[in-house]
């Protein structure tokens, strides 16, 4: 192929070779994984004289996003739909001048002023040259989707401008390895190279490895992000601190691996074999574990935030200090597991087995337990505060010190029946009532109250007031009207929002991290950039509410068409 018929295309980041004629498809690029929880506020410095990122600033950067999104859609759409005849110069135009904006914006960003500068100038085929636009432009409006989720609210707590670096860099090189690892999958014509901060270890990022033998292989700080490990033989193999975020594992062969402190978010891994393997200390946060067989596998310390982990195993696994936060764990098998300190908070574990199990100072605070299995389990000092836990079975369990959903410790084991669970311990029969909600007893009157964090607003008419930037924090909203209300900014991270009423609330850029909503109706709310991280969907409402820009329970960006029932919620077409 002589040089005329290429087409060369490279930046500090990546590099495109497209052979004459040759267009490859649009491929989605993937959510940005969320930033940890302790990353705090994000305090820009705009460079000397400049003074620091102040609103004015942060709803800019808003704005100019908002429209790179809307031109994303309008380019993606012309492609798909092969109406994009005489538009490539307007096109590369528009998004150049959006571009200068941003790094106007920030102007010593590298990633925004050179690596994100497309230059399509001598490509003739034009849709050559939208594709080329349109990847970069996916590919800004991720970066600043992230970048916006932290920006600050306020001045109270701000960032080191080097750690600000740090934090672009990381989102930088996860955009980047992400796309490579898709491109590489679906485009077979296409030469990528995407540099990284990561050099050490293998580089394997998107790499297409089905079926491979890779069973006692040194793969320590190994790069597999995004790779295709469907059915793949990892057996003892050494993943020690290897990237395998977003890979697909479906059937693969994990067990005895040692995987201490490997990058496993968003893994796909139905059906996947971990057994005794070892993952101590390692990131599965929104892992997709549905049947996957984690028997006797060491997840000490292991973080499972929003994990999917429907009738998957973990009989005689360690979990000890692990968080399963906001996880769905319905019908799971943990079966004489030691979950000592082990966090459970929001998560469904509807008909989950816990018999046996060591759950001593095990944290469930608003957890489904419904029908769940305790039958033999110590739950010495765990908290049960706001559980739901209605036919779950108690039997013969060590209940020393529990906290009852109420709040309570209990004293007396007949306690339990008054929340619908039982214990056949005495030898009676089945005993039930009906089950105490959180928030019975004496209300909070809102319009006496200055702070409503913590605050007990359980059937509080709100509906049609305004509420904006307040923080409703781990206060009890159960079975609250709240339709129509204004409350955009808002925190609500750990309420308990039990069958409330959000229909066409307006909750835009709000926080309902680790929030229990289950069986609340969110019908025609605009919930628009808001955060719903390891929140608790289960039997919610979301028939006509916008969700552009919204993150999901487990840390992904909402896409038109996300099929919300894989957290228990339901959205109706009408």
């Amino acid at each position: 192929m002589s040089d005329k018929d290429k087409k060369d295309k490279k930046k500090d980041g990546f590099e495109f070779r497209f052979e004459s004629g040759f267009v490859p498809p649009i491929p989605p690029i993937p959510p940005i994984p969320p930033m940890p929880f302790g990353m705090g506020r994000i305090e820009i410095n705009l460079g000397q004289g400049q003074g620091d990122w102040g609103d004015k600033d942060v709803e800019a950067l808003r704005k100019v996003h908002a429209a790179l999104v809307a031109l994303s859609r309008s380019v993606e759409h012309s492609l798909n739909s092969g109406q994009f005849t005489g538009t490539g110069e307007m096109i590369a135009t528009s998004y150049e001048r959006m571009r200068q904006k941003v790094e106007t914006l920030l102007p010593e960003d590298d990633y925004i002023s050179d690596v994100l500068k497309v230059d399509t100038g001598a490509t003739t085929d034009e849709k050559s040259r939208i594709t080329q636009v349109h990847l970069a432009l996916r590919q800004l409006t991720s970066y600043l989707e992230e970048m916006l989720r932290h920006a600050p609210r306020d001045k109270t707590k701000p960032m080191d401008p080097s750690e600000f670096r740090s934090l672009g860099s990381q989102i930088r090189d996860q955009v980047l390895s992400m796309t490579k690892g898709i491109l590489q999958r679906v485009v077979s014509d296409v030469n990528i190279e995407v540099g990284s901060s990561h050099t050490s270890g293998r580089n394997y990022a998107g790499a297409n490895l089905v079926g491979r033998d890779l069973s006692d292989e040194d793969l320590e700080d190994a790069n597999l992000t995004g790779a295709n490990l469907e059915r793949t033989n990892l057996s003892s193999a050494n993943l020690e601190s290897a990237r395998l975020d977003g890979a697909n594992l479906t059937d693969a062969n994990l067990s005895d691996a040692n995987l201490e402190e490997a990058h496993l978010s968003g893994i796909r891994a139905p059906r996947a074999n971990f057994q005794n393997a070892n993952l101590e200390d390692a990131k599965l946060m929104g892992a997709l574990l549905n049947d996957a067989n984690l028997e006797g596998a060491n997840l000490e310390d292991a973080n499972l935030k929003g994990v999917n982990g429907r009738n998957a195993n973990f009989s005689n696994a360690n979990l000890g200090d692990a968080d399963l936060t906001g996880g769905n764990l319905a019908n799971a098998n943990f079966n004489e597991v030691n979950g000592e300190d082990t966090r459970f908070i929001s998560a469904n574990l509807m008909e989950a087995i816990f018999t046996h199990a060591n759950l001593e100072d095990a944290n469930f605070k608003h957890a489904n337990l419904s029908g769940a299995n305790f039958e033999g389990a110590n739950l010495n000092d765990a908290d049960l505060t706001g559980a739901n836990i209605k036919g779950a079975n108690f039997t013969h369990a060590e209940l020393d010190d529990i906290v009852l959903p109420s709040g309570e410790r209990l004293r007396n084991r007949d306690d339990l029946y008054r929340y619908g669970a039982f214990d056949n311990e005495s030898g009676g029969k089945l005993k039930r009532q009906d089950v105490t909600l959180p928030g019975d007893g004496l209300s909070d009157d809102v319009e006496n109250l200055e702070n409503y964090q913590g605050a007990n607003l359980r059937a509080a008419n709100l509906s049609g007031q305004s509420f904006v930037s307040r923080d409703f924090s781990g206060a009890v909203l159960a079975s609250a009207n709240l339709s129509g209300g204004a409350f955009h900014d808002c925190t609500f991270n750990g309420a308990v929002m039990i069958h409330a009423n959000l229909n066409g609330a307006d909750c835009v850029r709000s926080q309902f991290r680790e929030t229990n909503l289950a069986g609340a109706s969110l019908v025609g709310a605009n919930l628009t950039q808001t955060d719903f991280t390891n929140a608790n969907w289960g039997g919610v409402n979301l028939t006509g509410a916008m969700l552009d820009g919204a993150t999901l329970p487990d840390g992904t960006l909402y896409e038109a068409g996300t099929d919300v029932s894989r957290f228990g919620a339901r959205m109706d077409f009408v």
